[in-house]
């Protein structure tokens, strides 16, 4: 039987879930193979979150393992990343540690909740990633036009996306690549409010910046202040400006090119390739500061968007053309659970084994909440 999972929106959670592979394992395997991409798992700190993954799986027949086992008091549960938990979900009559040796838990298929059952059984499982946050969006013009700022707002909306602004650095490497930046200076959708200092068209506070500063400026042979300045009091729009690849206030009547930020984006999302060589272990804990796991694939379908998704160009600087992607069991040939650690080699579109000490680039698989 297959286990389906959705990942559906679990907002007002804050957490991600995934299903790394499809194997049926043990408790102590499948808690390892989640730790190994960064994550936990799956736990539920109170019933809400509990709900919202129950909306987005269809186990069939198949059991679950849950992220908690029994501690040593036997009278006591604990998750796998603290002492005590307090949230339960047992079906009736549970637990009653058969035999003395159920100490860890499963969500039973049967009774759709949970029972304590030996460590040693084989279930399929769900990771779970705190505070998982979506950056999978996509850069388009709308207009080949120079506009306002307020006119290429208006238009970013009217074609069902926003003004393009960034929540951090790498949506940003993305819209240059994506548009292709050269001198022109680009609208952003980011204005000054009198009293809530700067804010994107979307309402949002918190968002990377990139300002010119008065060093880069000298350096390209002009004069000027750190920006944003607000030069005459009335800068309170924001533009790329193509000649110093940074940022500057700009009085919003003036006339720009744009693009809109859509966010279109499957639940789960390829990130673009990492330019950065480090071994497996290193590109966890770099993916994990995105909110992330090392991308892996599970079936041909993720193979294709993956493949899409890094294309061929990022390879173009790469004499032998290699890149992280998950881990492997030895079988079957997408399996990513276990033991030796996977590499993508685009120019042969093979995924073969390696050494986890090696060094290599990377990519992050991104899990939308």
């Amino acid at each position: 039987m297959r286990i389906a999972l959705s990942l559906g929106a679990l907002a007002r959670a804050e957490i991600g879930f995934f299903a790394p592979n499809s194997d049926r394992v043990d408790y102590k395997t499948a808690k390892t193979t989640c730790e190994l991409y960064g994550a936990d798992l799956s736990y539920f700190d109170n019933q809400a979150e509990y709900d919202q993954l129950l909306k987005f799986i269809d186990t069939g027949n198949e059991n679950l393992w849950i992220g908690v086992s029994r501690s040593n008091s036997q009278t006591g549960w604990s998750t796998v990343t603290t002492k005590e938990y307090k949230f339960q979900s047992w079906a009736r009559g549970e637990p009653n540690n058969a035999d003395g040796r159920e100490n860890c838990v499963e969500y039973s298929a049967w009774h759709k909740d949970w029972n304590d059952q030996d460590c040693s059984d084989k279930n399929r499982f769900i990771c779970r990633v705190k505070s998982m946050k979506a950056s999978c969006i996509d850069f388009t013009r709308v207009s080949n036009l120079a506009v306002d700022w307020n006119t290429a707002k208006l238009k970013c909306k009217e074609a069902g996306g926003a003004l393009a602004y960034f929540d951090n650095s790498l949506e940003y490497d993305q819209f240059s690549r994506q548009m292709g930046l050269g001198n022109s200076n680009e609208w952003l959708g980011v204005h000054r409010s009198s009293r809530d200092g700067w804010s994107t068209v979307e309402g949002k506070k918190n968002m990377f910046f990139q300002w010119m500063t008065a060093a880069g400026k000298r350096r390209l042979g002009y004069g000027g202040s750190d920006e944003p300045n607000n030069w005459g009091g009335k800068e309170d729009c924001v533009e790329y400006r193509g000649i110093h690849k940074k940022w500057n206030d700009s009085p919003c009547q003036n006339k720009n090119k744009f693009a809109c930020r859509f966010d279109t984006c499957p639940q789960t999302h390829f990130g673009p390739i990492l330019k950065k060589a480090i071994s497996w272990t290193e590109a966890v804990k770099e993916c994990s500061r995105e909110y992330a796991t090392v991308a892996y694939i599970n079936n041909d379908e993720d193979l294709k968007n993956y493949k899409d998704a890094i294309g061929h160009t990022a390879f173009e600087e790469m004499v032998r053309p290699r890149v992280w992607l998950g881990r492997d069991s030895g079988n079957p040939q997408y399996n990513t659970r276990d033991l030796d650690c996977l590499k993508y080699e685009p120019h042969t579109g093979r995924i073969v084994k390696e050494r986890c000490d090696q060094k290599m680039w990377f990519s992050c698989r991104k899990i939308k909440f």
